[in-house]
């Protein structure tokens, strides 16, 4: 402030625009959207870019956390239905992600020998004449 006081339009906070409520941006729609693109797995910074509010205002929009965060879950757990069916069809694949992921199984070989007998690793390299074979 100088001597004459604010210059108008500029109050005590400074210059610039006025800050806008997030509550005022954003509707229903945004809300449906983020329901869509959460369970995908889409970011917050995704999901924001899209619908066109910052991240800030997203953060700052309780709503849209609460859609963004069932979203997520509701995406998790569908891909977990797949997984499973995928499992019980026979896909050995599947069968031994789960395994690893769920009940901790391994693929772990452990190779151990005594102090005085270590295990030896032997390699052989063999060469092929391409002209001659």
């Amino acid at each position: 402030m100088g001597k004459r006081g604010p210059k108008p339009g500029h109050g005590v906070a400074g210059p610039g625009r006025p800050p806008i409520d997030p509550e005022s941006k954003i509707d229903s729609t945004m809300v449906e959207v983020v329901e869509k693109m959460a369970p995908i797995q889409c970011t917050q910074e995704e999901i924001s870019a899209f619908i066109g509010i910052s991240l800030k205002s997203f953060h700052n929009h309780k709503p849209l956390l609460h859609a963004y965060k069932k979203g997520i879950d509701r995406g998790k757990s569908s891909l977990r239905r797949i997984q499973w069916k995928q499992a019980e069809e026979g896909s050995t694949a599947m069968a031994i992600f789960l395994g690893k992921n769920y009940l901790k199984q391994s693929d772990k070989i452990i190779h151990s020998g005594d102090d005085d007998n270590p295990i030896n690793n032997v390699m052989t390299i063999r060469y092929v004449d391409a002209e001659n074979d």
